[in-house]
Order: C-alpha cells, then sequence, then structure tokens
C-alpha cells in the first residue's frame, strides 16, 4: 500500500530532479557565451603579475583554443599574428601582449551564434578592450571578430578567429 508520505516523496524528488535540470542545464549557445565570458575574464588584469601567475594565466587563456588554431589578426604589435598556431604559440602571445600593461579589460558585447551542425558553430562578436599602465597612453578599442567554434567532447573550443575590417571615421 502507498502511503501519502511515499507520495509526497516522490513528488518532492521529482520537483528538485526538474529544478536541478533547467538550472544546471545549458545550451550549446549558453556553452559558447560561457567560453567567450571565460576568455575576456582571463585575458582581464588589474595590476602586475609575477612571471609564475603570468605563465599560468596565458596557459588558461590558450586551452580556449583548439590546437592549432587560426588566427587573422592584422592589427596587432606583432606581423606574425595571422596563421595557424600551436597552443604553445597562443600561451607566448598572450604571455607578451598581457605583459605590456598594468590593467587589461575585455568586454565582449553583441554575440551573434550560427550552429553549421552539433560540431561547429560560427560567432560574430563585437570586443572592447582597455588596457594602460602608469605614466603610459591608454588603450581603448572596440574591433569586431568573426570566429568558429568546435565542440571537442562537449567543450566549445574557438578553432579560428579573424577580425572583421570596419571603416575608420
Amino acid at each position: 500500500m502507498v502511503t501519502s508520505r511515499t507520495v509526497v516523496g516522490l513528488i518532492v524528488c521529482l520537483a528538485a530532479g526538474l529544478i536541478g535540470f533547467f538550472v544546471f542545464y545549458q545550451t550549446d549557445a549558453e556553452k559558447i557565451r560561457n567560453r567567450l565570458e571565460i576568455l575576456a575574464e582571463r585575458v582581464s588584469k588589474e595590476g602586475t603579475e609575477n612571471k609564475l601567475t603570468a605563465a599560468a594565466n596565458a596557459k588558461k587563456i590558450a586551452d580556449l583554443f583548439t590546437d592549432p588554431c587560426v588566427l587573422k589578426l592584422p592589427q596587432t604589435p606583432y606581423e606574425t599574428a595571422s596563421g595557424e598556431f600551436s597552443r604553445q604559440d597562443i600561451r607566448s602571445y598572450a604571455m607578451a601582449g598581457r605583459s605590456q600593461y598594468q590593467r587589461i579589460k575585455l568586454d565582449v558585447y553583441d554575440i551573434s551564434i550560427t550552429f553549421n551542425d552539433r560540431r561547429m558553430a560560427d560567432v560574430r562578436l563585437t570586443a572592447r578592450i582597455r588596457a594602460g599602465q602608469d605614466g603610459g597612453r591608454p588603450v581603448d578599442e572596440y574591433d569586431e571578430f568573426v570566429c568558429r567554434f568546435k565542440n571537442v567532447q562537449e567543450q566549445w573550443y574557438i578553432s579560428r578567429m579573424a577580425a572583421v575590417e570596419v571603416l575608420e571615421r
């Protein structure tokens, strides 16, 4: 005989399971947006870092990309920032770029995601980077990027990133 306690217990368990599913389940679009937020957090910094912390942060940035990854970034201080790069290369560039500034803030806006299939997604976004150094000229730039994300074992990684040329005033 089923008691009312058993029925109430089953209903509570079912409700908890449904709430947990809807709270913790993320769509692929949400996962990609989350990866972009993580990238923005990892690029950003406040104050100087010792070499060990800088290397760890550069590795965390590189871990968001496939190995190899295609980058087409014509407006960088590095002539070789366009081509196919390994994670080690990306780590080196991230460390070198972040070491030039004491403060960096990266914000990502206007994210548009188009899924090609379950394994690939094209993403268009606007990024604002603000960087500065005590006594130095501050940087405040907006750039538009087209990215391709690749799903590898239920994780989304950036496999291609290209800056979009826009007209200047």
